[in-house]
């Protein structure tokens, strides 16, 4: 019965691999979130803070350093294009599957090793197409699966190496890597507490140097700021039922035998650190996603370390029950992992970018370079860092301050995008639709400058096209209002985009 599912699995891995071919070179944003990153990178290249006071040149993101220092390195090799981000992030991927192939493989044989990376290819689509963007969650997930392997060979300072990596790339680790060291304190509570011991010493020491080379904002944009997201409760039916008890019914049930005959087993405690992991990888993930500001994308190690029990707990079930002769279990186990399959299965040209989109990113391009002076663009501030315009914060960086108890924090930046925006700095502005969301309190004030018939739709370059069962949010249009005291570039500009 494993036979089909590892076909399945294999299937999978196929078309991630394929799809990730396809998605690599497109010259243009994934998702949204990408070029902020990716102006990120281009700060640590340049030697800039990525941590101070937001203005109207930049506004910190909430991640770690870790991410962006890798970025700048990658940018240092291949250049400033987007692809050489998302290299980062397929490594982190491969890493990743790989990881899972051998932990799988150690704990129940190599087909389980198999289904495993299958099975985690399987999540892409629901998971939301994450495991090829320029973005810092497969990078942070990769060092989080170092981390488990070095705990489970009780190599503590190994361990909490990898994980304070993990932790500086992504926040949330935090509370998967505590998960762990509860699990491995059934195991050897004295390594437990080695590795707990080192990451507190660790964490402060990171932050304090950090915060003394940033006057205290390192720790601002890491810990205060996101504490200081709301919790939004009324989302718990689409996380808990929707996203989790729907789409990874299959996985879940798997995954609860796999536990349950892992806790029977004579080595039980050696199992708890990837026991806690994967319990607290799921918990993490869904609470970090009813935060105001989190997204789907926070729910893949908990994709992951349910893929990676499901095809532990499915060999298990074919194998041994087999062997005592109850062939209603197995079947029921292999019935219920090739649903789960099906459930994710997915059209791949969803996540293809068109030729039609790349013709967008070109012309949008070309527009800001034709368009002389600066250009307003919180949506694509690295397509227009490419074309040579100053710098900008990123419209996600901004949504993250909007947000903050101190509003003084929004106010300064505001303040100087108004001053440019009226002052001519600015020649045009570039925003997404509905509602000029990025900037819709400043533009609301400025945009007279920028009258009604000196605007035009752009086709967004954005290479996400997905519906259905996945969840995303996308810049299906651009609007480009234009000064009116420079006719001339105007009517040049509009030539351009309606071309």
């Amino acid at each position: 019965m494993i036979g089909p599912l590892i076909l399945g699995a294999a299937a999978f891995l196929a078309c991630l691999a394929a799809l990730i071919a396809m998605r690599v070179g497109y010259p243009f944003p994934l998702e949204v979130a990408e070029e902020g990153v990716a102006m990120g990178s281009v700060r640590a290249l340049a030697g800039q803070a990525l941590y101070g006071p937001p203005n109207a040149d930049f506004v910190p993101f909430l991640y770690g350093p870790v991410y962006f220092l890798a970025g700048a390195g990658a940018f240092s090799m291949f250049g400033e294009q987007l692809w050489a981000l998302r290299l980062i992030s397929i490594c982190a991927t491969a890493y990743v599957i790989f990881a899972m192939h051998r932990i799988a493989s150690g704990v129940a044989g190599p087909r389980a090793g198999w289904l495993a990376a299958g099975f985690f290819a399987a999540t892409y689509h629901l998971g939301g197409a994450w495991f090829d963007l320029a973005r810092v969650d497969m990078l942070h997930l990769a060092f989080l699966f170092a981390s488990l392997r070095a705990a489970q060979r009780e190599r503590t300072v190994r361990s909490a190496v990898w994980a304070l990596l993990a932790i500086f790339t992504k926040q949330s680790a935090l509370g998967i890597v505590l998960g762990m060291a509860i699990g491995l304190a059934f195991h050897r509570s004295r390594k437990a507490v080695e590795l707990v011991l080192c990451l507190t010493i660790g964490i402060v020491l990171v932050i304090a140097v950090g915060d003394l080379l940033t006057h205290r904002w390192f720790a601002y944009f890491l810990v205060v700021l996101p504490g200081e997201h709301a919790m939004l409760w009324n989302l718990w039916y689409e996380v808990f039922v929707e996203k989790l008890l729907r789409d990874f019914a299959g996985f879940l049930v798997l995954a609860g035998v796999a536990i349950g005959f892992l806790l029977r087993g004579r080595d039980w405690r050696e199992q708890m650190p990837l026991v806690g992991f994967v319990s607290s990888a799921i918990a993490v993930g869904c609470l970090a996603r009813l935060r105001d500001g989190g997204w789907y994308n926070v729910m893949i190690p908990g994709h992951a370390g349910l893929a990676l029990l499901a095809a532990v707990g499915v060999v298990w079930i074919v194998t041994r029950l087999e062997s005592k002769r109850v062939p209603v279990l197995p079947l029921a186990g292999f019935c219920l992992a090739a649903w789960q399959l099906g459930w994710c299965a997915y059209d791949p040209r969803e996540h293809v970018p068109t030729a039609e989109q790349r013709e967008n990113g070109v012309r949008v391009e070309n527009v800001m370079k034709q368009t002389e002076g600066g250009i307003c663009s919180p949506t694509l501030s690295f397509t227009a860092h490419r074309a040579g315009k100053p710098a900008q914060p990123d419209g996600t960086a901004l949504w993250d301050i909007q947000r903050a108890k101190n509003k003084e924090l929004v106010r300064e930046p505001l303040d100087q995008f108004i001053t440019r925006l009226l002052d001519g700095t600015y020649r045009a502005v570039l925003v997404n639709t509905p509602a000029n969301r990025d900037l819709k309190s400043v533009l609301s004030v400025v945009l007279p400058a920028f009258p009604e018939g000196q605007h035009m739709h752009v086709a967004s370059p954005r290479g996400d096209r997905t519906t259905g069962k996945r969840a995303t949010s996308g810049y299906e249009k651009l609007w480009w209002y234009l000064r009116t005291d420079d006719t001339e570039m105007a009517e040049r500009v509009r030539n351009s985009v309606l071309r």
